[in-house]
């Protein structure tokens, strides 16, 4: 209704205009026209404006997928929470994180110890303590297995997991005089971690003048020596 009634009042303006006027005038010029039609539109626009602003709040747009969709959606955004949770409770128990904390409590008591300042560098502390940082306490505790396991003083659960290349090679290699370890293959993290992995491999990337030591007392101190240098 209020379209119609917007429609014949837009019609009844134009009939009472100078448009009609000017049409009926036989000598009436085409510039003439054209500018009493633009004014004639101008009038009829001002007539039927509304007195106030509407403002229409645009919707809120529909997805192009379907509820089906939204569905498996929600379900992809679960399953990368419930993987990103345990991402983070591996990172926290993971050995680096774990050494980490205990290397902290190590240089809270060095710092202790010698009434150092929270600022102070902890390597100097620690040479003067002679303690050695917890990762290199362990590559020191290892090479000691390794050293005992070679000459069969370790428990047998340790011994049999190192093997030295000259027991396996048909010819005699460089190696042989080197005491160097065979390196068994492994295909994850756990097995990297492994006495059997993990001992060769460190023994092997010793200096080989400390590997040909035999002394147990004597490897220990030169060992000593080596991982504080490093």
């Amino acid at each position: 209704m209020e379209a119609r009634g917007q429609r014949s009042a837009t019609r009844s303006i134009a009939i009472q205009s100078a448009v009609c006027c000017s049409l009926l005038e036989p000598d009436a010029d085409v510039d003439q026209l054209f500018d009493t039609y633009s004014s004639v539109l101008r009038d009829i626009a001002h007539q039927l404006a509304p007195s106030h602003v509407i403002r229409r709040c645009p919707g809120r747009p529909t997805p192009w997928f379907d509820s089906k969709c939204r569905a498996e959606r929600r379900h992809c955004r679960r399953l990368e929470r419930r993987y990103r949770r345990t991402c983070r409770q591996d990172d926290r128990r993971s050995p680096e994180n774990l050494l980490r904390k205990v290397q902290s409590v190590q240089n809270v008591s060095a710092r202790l110890l010698t009434s150092a300042r929270r600022c102070d560098h902890i390597t100097p502390l620690l040479r003067q303590l002679h303690w050695l940082p917890v990762q290199r306490r362990v590559e020191f505790k290892i090479a000691c297995l390794v050293h005992q396991s070679l000459a069969s003083l370790a428990p047998t659960y340790l011994t049999t997991d190192i093997y030295l290349v000259s027991e396996y090679g048909r010819r005699s290699l460089r190696s042989s005089t080197d005491r160097t370890l065979t390196v068994p293959r492994s295909h994850n993290r756990f097995g990297d971690r492994s006495f059997a992995v993990a001992g060769p491999r460190l023994w092997n990337s010793l200096p080989i003048s400390l590997r040909q030591i035999f002394s147990f007392e004597q490897f220990r101190r030169y060992l000593r020596n080596y991982l504080f240098g490093i």
